[in-house]
């Protein structure tokens, strides 16, 4: 394929080992990334990729980082309790430390730059409240790594926003849950881009967990959608799947073998339906 390849991995909390299997799959036909962009948990995956490579011994290396991962619970499930503390100014901080401190044992170290990854390109999207903008870390290979991740996934109530000199930052997720613009804009013409915003419908219910839950997934795919229209107007390839989970939150890292197996097949299937639809496509994957 003579095009600039991207990988554009959604947010979606415990759902992003589904991007593990679905780059598996991508791997395994060849198909591999020049630009890899990262909103919220997407950023951790794409800079485990930095770290590890983008083959298929790097998706076994991804896969036990999940699983050593999954058993930390960063990500508290007392999601109520969680919000009482941050409102009375006392909030948890002990998931930014866990993922500070697991990201350090993964191997990014606090002077890291982007330019450690060269030559495959990252970025990871944040949300400036100061601007109301999206920030986009690693367009600048000097930015700090461990800095952009922390920004990237700073998900309240878990995670407090990230004050950083004149700006005040947020996850990625509400100006770009699955980041195809700043992937076209780092220089990407075909885009793979890993959904993890699962569209499986919710059970009617006043609880507050699952109202924030619905808001956030129908804001996340206006945006997708909008994204989407705007690369086609580019003239931009967007190969985009919405890996879906069966409805399991975002905050539960419990069924993370599943979901890699999940986000697998998934792509496989859907790979097949590109193919049958793209002879361009299809000349370049790699059989298995």
């Amino acid at each position: 394929m003579a095009k600039t390849i991207g990988f554009a991995l959604g947010g979606g909390g415990a759902r992003g080992a589904l991007q593990v299997g679905a780059l598996r799959a991508l791997f395994e036909h060849g198909i591999k990334p020049e630009i890899i962009t990262g909103t919220s948990i997407g950023a951790m995956n794409a800079v485990s990729l930095g770290l590890f490579g983008t083959d298929l011994a790097s998706v076994d290396k991804l896969e036990e980082v999940w699983k050593q991962g999954a058993e930390l619970q960063i990500m508290d499930s007392r999601f109520q309790n969680l919000i009482v503390r941050a409102l009375i100014g006392r909030p948890d901080n002990s998931a930014k430390q866990k993922t500070i401190d697991f990201l350090t044992h993964l191997g990014i170290q606090p002077e890291m730059t982007f330019a450690d990854f060269s030559p495959l390109r990252i970025g990871l999207v944040s949300t400036d409240l100061t601007s109301s903008k999206p920030i986009v870390y690693g367009v600048d290979p000097q930015h700090n790594v461990l800095e952009g991740v922390l920004a990237s996934i700073a998900i309240q109530p878990w995670f407090m926003p990230l004050d950083v000199k004149d700006k005040f930052l947020i996850d990625g997720g509400f100006v770009s849950n699955v980041p195809i613009q700043v992937a076209m804009e780092m220089g990407a013409d075909a885009i793979f881009a890993l959904d993890l915003n699962d569209p499986t419908p919710l059970e009617t219910s006043n609880t507050l967990n699952k109202y924030i839950d619905a808001v956030t997934r129908t804001v996340c795919g206006r945006i997708t959608d909008l994204e989407i229209a705007l690369a086609e107007l580019k003239g931009v390839q967007v190969y985009h799947i919405v890996l879906t989970s069966g409805g399991l939150p975002s905050w539960d890292f419990s069924n993370t073998t599943a979901l890699i197996g999940w986000g697998y097949a998934q792509m496989q299937r859907k790979l097949t339906e590109w193919a049958a639809e793209n002879l361009e496509l299809a000349g370049n994957m790699k059989t298995k």
